[in-house]
């Protein structure tokens, strides 16, 4: 997935989970992202009981401001986390104020 897709992908999250990016860019120079691009998360998940489907995480690590425009949603998001990767540790939020 190119850069502005992913952006694209963490703005409709933020319409979702009750923030909006003021500027955003990807950081592939973390080294927590060079090592999920090294080593990229599978799992199964079952889609009848004989059959299951393969799946393929990729990590990104997103820097950058956001505005809170729904406290509540927003927390929630905090607590649970965002997108389809969650159980299987994606889609965290670390925050920090400015």
């Amino acid at each position: 997935m190119r850069e502005e897709e992913q952006i694209a992908w963490l703005a409709h999250k933020g319409e979702q989970h009750g923030f909006r990016l003021l500027s955003t860019s990807v950081n592939p120079e973390a080294p927590a992202v060079q090592a999920a691009k090294q080593a990229d998360e599978h799992g199964w998940r079952k889609v009848t009981q004989t059959q299951t489907m393969h799946l393929t995480f990729g990590a990104v690590l997103f820097t950058g401001y956001l505005k809170v425009t729904d406290a509540d949603r927003f927390r929630t998001a905090l607590e649970h986390g965002i997108g389809s990767g969650k159980a299987f540790g994606f889609g965290l939020l670390s925050i920090a104020a400015q």
